[in-house]
């Protein structure tokens, strides 16, 4: 959805709220004047690592928008390996089995749930490391349990278990899904093409360069945010300030918020977040785990223990 834009003021404080739902980003950032324009300095040339942290924050932020827009307690994150007998012998093979792999869970999750396979959602992260070996994560329509999704991917081990929201959403979980660092030679996402897109509104007129500058020099001031955004609250430690310069007109503020009175998790009286009922009766469980071997001790490494004397 293109965003709506008020009348616009130079010089202003601009807000562009991104609409997810239970949760809503906020990007607060100055826009020049004409003068500021033509005085502004020379651009410099990014260097390669801050364009590639710019390009993560920007792919952070999109996913999580897309998973909080779309995605409810009731939905399903599932990891897929493949065992010796099926790895891929090439990025492309790895396509082509998700490919075939999202065409079988449709179908199955339409014959549970009852739904048309044209409702079905999804969001896929394929990642290698450095030693080649392939896997993904993704994010599904709830209905279906682990021993359903197991019969059905058929090429190695699967974890399942419910989309889990907090305080925070689940930035956490997009964070981890486009991180990426030395162990990950590959990644790439993809998504169901009838995933909604967030509602982004922008305007010039209602957010002042006070508000900004208090929030830039005092991050952890919810309070004053929250009196800006009545009827939600401040994901901790969501807010990301940049120090004014010569370059900027105004800090540059970001900051993600939530309905104090949200459908996706409860507070109990320690402070821990957890799902709602009407979430967790949806979502079907499947008790049986994989047997965990202990690993050896550090002690017992390379040795045999002693036999066990026979009792006459």
């Amino acid at each position: 959805m293109k965003p709506t834009t008020t009348t616009l003021v130079h010089g202003c404080m601009r807000e562009q709220r991104i609409d997810c739902g239970e949760y809503v980003m906020i990007h607060l950032y100055p826009v020049r004047s004409l003068s500021d324009k033509k005085t502004r300095q020379k651009k410099h040339r990014t260097t390669r690592e801050v364009q590639k942290k710019l390009n993560e924050k920007n792919s952070r932020r999109k996913l999580s928008a897309l998973i909080h827009t779309n995605f409810t307690p009731g939905d399903t994150v599932v990891s897929l390996t493949y065992d010796r007998n099926h790895l891929p012998k090439s990025i492309e093979a790895a396509h082509t089995e998700m490919y075939n792999f999202i065409r079988r869970i449709k179908r199955a999750w339409s014959g549970t749930t009852g739904e048309a396979v044209s409702l079905f959602k999804y969001i896929e992260v394929m990642e290698t490391g450095k030693k080649g070996r392939i896997h993904h994560h993704l994010i599904i329509s709830g209905g279906l349990d682990r021993a359903q999704i197991t019969k059905t991917w058929g090429r190695g081990s699967v974890s399942a278990e419910p989309l889990r929201f907090d305080e925070n959403g689940v930035s956490g979980l997009a964070a981890y899904l486009t991180k990426q660092n030395e162990r990950i030679r590959y990644k790439h996402w993809s998504a169901a093409r009838n995933l909604l897109n967030p509602c982004v509104e922008v305007s010039d007129d209602r957010i002042r360069r006070e508000d900004v500058s208090h929030i830039n020099s005092n991050p952890l001031d919810y309070n004053y945010i929250q009196n800006l955004y009545p009827g939600y609250t401040v994901c901790p430690y969501s807010v990301e300030t940049t120090a004014n310069d010569e370059i900027q007109l105004a800090p540059f503020v970001s900051f993600m918020l939530y309905k104090t009175n949200n459908r996706y998790f409860r507070m109990d009286e320690h402070g821990h977040c957890y799902t709602p009922p009407e979430f967790t009766d949806i979502w079907k469980t499947n008790p049986v785990k994989p047997r965990r071997v202990p690993a050896k001790r550090k002690h017992m490494r390379g040795k045999t223990a002693a036999p066990v004397p026979m009792v006459q």
